[in-house]
């Protein structure tokens, strides 16, 4: 992040932030309910190491409507992977008839400290992630910032209070998914670098998530492969781009084999680099001239 200092949306002027690098404050999380848009807006400031938990509603609608239009031999189990804050989950699961629907994230949680005109955010480890103010929101150096910003969050972050296990938490899930209480969904921790840990399943959903500004080309193959571990013997990975327009490509497994079962605006960005991971010697179907082009 070439800007770890950003301007606080709810402060200055529009036309400013609009210009210049700025985030949507999310202290609104820390005073009760809001509804589900400030929701996912004040959650989309949030930055875990590389990855930011932006999202929002219909954020890929072409893919959604593909993926409902599969034909299922039965109602699927369903994963999604890196899902944020559900909120995309929300759309699809109002597309797709399931048997069960896991929506998963590594970060579901944050916590929270205020020290008079500051509020710090934590991850689950303890770690310092956010500095906010009414001007400002700060987060920790990475690498690669623009000089002077790499001294001053580093200068900031730095005073962040220790953190304490029994801080304030925000569960990061939308409030509408959360008021969802049908026995078959699912909101739990997941590492996509991990195997799954429950049954088997019949469709993957990978949104926004792997891709190599997040991941090294051997991070993105071991979670392609522990993907291809949690399906059926016959199931489906759809693997979606949003950078920054909607591309997507869904594969389809029988029996071991793999072909491009949909292509959507030319297909995701690392089509190939999956291909080879789900062992491209034994495709069913040539993944360059038979996807059905969306």
């Amino acid at each position: 992040m070439r800007f770890p200092v950003k301007f606080n949306r709810t402060f200055w002027p529009k036309a400013l932030t609009k210009a210049l690098p700025s985030a949507t404050d999310p202290r609104v999380l820390c005073n009760g309910k809001v509804d589900d848009i400030t929701f996912t807006s004040a959650v989309s400031s949030f930055k875990f190491g590389s990855t930011y938990k932006s999202t929002q509603k219909a954020r890929f609608p072409l893919t959604i409507l593909e993926i409902a239009s599969l034909p299922y031999e039965k109602r699927p189990v369903v994963v999604d992977v890196g899902a944020s804050d559900g909120s995309t989950s929300l759309d699809l699961m109002q597309a797709i008839p399931f048997e069960k629907y896991y929506v998963t994230d590594l970060n579901i949680e944050v916590f929270y400290d205020v020290s008079g005109d500051v509020t710090w955010f934590y991850d689950e480890k303890g770690t310092c992630i956010l500095r906010v103010t009414d001007k400002w929101v700060v987060y920790p150096e990475t690498g690669g910032e623009i000089f002077p910003f790499d001294r001053i969050s580093r200068s900031l972050i730095s005073q962040a209070p220790k953190w304490e296990s029994d801080a304030a938490r925000i569960k990061l899930i939308n409030p509408a998914l959360q008021a969802r209480k049908e026995i078959n969904i699912f909101i739990e921790k997941h590492n996509i670098l991990e195997t799954w840990p429950h049954g088997k399943v019949d469709l993957i959903i990978a949104a926004n998530i792997l891709n190599q500004s997040y991941f090294t080309a051997s991070e993105i193959k071991q979670a392609l492969k522990n993907m291809l571990t949690a399906l059926e013997g016959s199931g489906r990975i759809a693997i979606i781009d949003n950078h920054p327009n909607e591309r997507a490509t869904i594969f389809q497994f029988i029996e071991g084999n793999v072909k491009v079962e949909k292509r959507i605006k030319g297909g995701t960005d690392i089509e190939n680099l999956a291909l080879i991971s789900f062992g491209a010697n034994n495709t069913l179907v040539s993944a360059n001239k038979a996807a059905e082009q969306v």
